[in-house]
């Protein structure tokens, strides 16, 4: 657990700070996001919520990336973006692209999302 302490403070002072807070924010977003489409909220509140992420990736991609993990972030935002967008049609393109995300995430050292 120290170790993760460790990290987490090295990540939020290091290079790619801000591009880490996004990730972060972005993270719990989609999960309230999630959250409000498995329960009876409103589909008010899902589209909102839905909507606040999408601005998040726009604002993920606007942030030049240091290193390996601010690239790792921004590459798991555009997936998650196309994925949930249905703006990748090719399956064979999303699939590359998964598997480009998991090898940043993995040079980077970072969790999956």
């Amino acid at each position: 657990m120290a170790k993760r302490r460790q990290a987490a403070t090295a990540a939020q002072d290091g290079p790619d700070a801000r591009l880490v807070a996004l990730g972060r924010e972005l993270r719990r977003t989609i999960r309230r996001a999630r959250r409000q489409r498995r329960q009876t909220s409103t589909s008010k509140d899902w589209s909102g919520t839905l909507d606040d992420a999408l601005g998040l990736v726009h604002r993920i991609g606007s942030v030049p990336a240091i290193g390996l993990e601010g690239l790792a972030i921004k590459l798991w935002a555009v997936t998650w973006f196309l994925d949930e967008t249905d703006a990748v049609l090719d399956v064979k393109g999303l699939r590359q692209l998964r598997a480009l995300d998991r090898e940043a995430r993995r040079l980077a050292g970072t969790a999956a999302a």
